[in-house]
């Protein structure tokens, strides 16, 4: 599926979840074509509810978490708390050779 097909359909799919779920909501969420990011302060009940919702919410989209109370990572960058406020720095994984194109 191409970049372009799979931003319609998660963004499709985002569109009708956020519609019809009535549970706890993200504080912030943001999408990078189908890789999903969001942090929430309620409980982890709550929290667990809300991803069962969004697993089961349709066929074609199979869901992975990472779920922390402290920090995650997501593409290339690293996502903390600190003092209350989401921060952000550059996240390399152990087999990136810091090799790049002039």
């Amino acid at each position: 599926m191409g970049h372009g097909y799979a931003n319609l359909l998660i963004g499709f799919i985002e569109e009708l979840n956020f519609e019809q779920y009535f549970g706890p909501q993200f504080e912030f969420s943001g999408r990078c074509i189908d890789d999903c990011f969001g942090a929430t302060s309620c409980s982890r009940n709550d929290h667990e509810a809300s991803i069962y919702y969004v697993n089961s919410f349709h066929q074609s989209r199979d869901s992975t978490w990472k779920v922390s109370e402290a920090s995650v990572t997501f593409l290339d960058s690293s996502v903390s708390i600190t003092a209350n406020y989401l921060s952000t720095s550059v996240h390399y994984e152990p087999t990136d050779s810091h090799s790049y194109l002039l």
